[in-house]
């Protein structure tokens, strides 16, 4: 009886985390409407650790599941879809009037798009080392970062055109297939990940000092890492690619 106790509350744990993640996002949706933009990136940035935390807790209890996963795209449905697309339109884009509703309903529809895709091919393949296209998490603290370091609201018009050019990208990062490393490939015992953990460490001691400016460099280096890649490799493939030919070539 005690062991079927056990295995219960183990089932519900991730559950129980994804529950405090839906809390967060609804926590931040209400500072939103209060204003408090600054609170409101802070409370989606814990919804991402705690999704961060419960994805972990899951594949360690082993108890992923069909009903796990539908909770869990809900919840970040709520806390990185909605909460991160009324932060762009009430910090920035209502200004804009009618306009201002297209650039945050785009991101919406694109992270909606890709928790669809996370779904149908992510889950199915079980692709561990990397994430298909920008993930809407990682989306969504990208917005917070920006909202941190400027937690006033935008009413520059230049701001609001850059703003509005990096929401398109974002949008574009998340349907893209672009190849984005993931956090669940990472792996204690190797010494390439324990490096990778420590830049992680001294990344986040700076933040504790500099907290707006290491925590929007961070994501920028994050989020402009998989088309900086793709494009280091495309410049690499042409030399190589000439070496051939002239080998070939008499």
């Amino acid at each position: 009886m005690k062991k079927r106790r056990k295995r219960v509350s183990i089932f519900l744990l991730p559950s129980f985390f994804t529950t405090i993640n839906v809390l967060f996002g609804y926590l931040s949706i209400i500072s939103i409407l209060k204003e408090n933009y600054k609170l409101a990136a802070m409370w989606i940035v814990l919804a991402a650790i705690i999704d961060a935390i419960d994805g972990i807790l899951a594949r360690l209890t082993k108890t992923t599941s069909e009903f796990g996963l539908q909770f869990d795209s809900l919840a970040d449905a709520i806390s990185f879809g909605i909460a991160p697309t009324l932060l762009l339109y009430y910090w920035g884009f209502n200004k804009l009037s009618h306009l201002g509703l297209a650039f945050p309903f785009i991101y919406l529809i694109a992270g909606i798009l890709r928790l669809a895709r996370f779904n149908i091919y992510q889950a199915k393949f079980n692709e561990k080392k990397y994430s298909i296209g920008l993930s809407i998490p990682s989306a969504s603290l990208m917005i917070s970062a920006l909202v941190l370091f400027h937690p006033l609201r935008i009413n520059n018009s230049n701001y609001l055109i850059t703003l509005s050019f990096f929401v398109l990208i974002l949008s574009f990062l998340m349907v893209s297939k672009l190849k984005y490393l993931s956090y669940k490939a990472l792996n204690f015992r190797k010494r390439k990940d324990l490096k990778t953990i420590l830049v992680i460490a001294v990344i986040l001691a700076c933040a504790t000092f500099y907290t707006r400016y290491s925590f929007l460099l961070f994501m920028s280096i994050y989020v402009f890492s998989a088309p900086i890649n793709l494009l280091i490799k495309k410049i690499r493939v042409k030399p190589e690619l000439e070496k051939e030919i002239n080998k070939i070539s008499p």
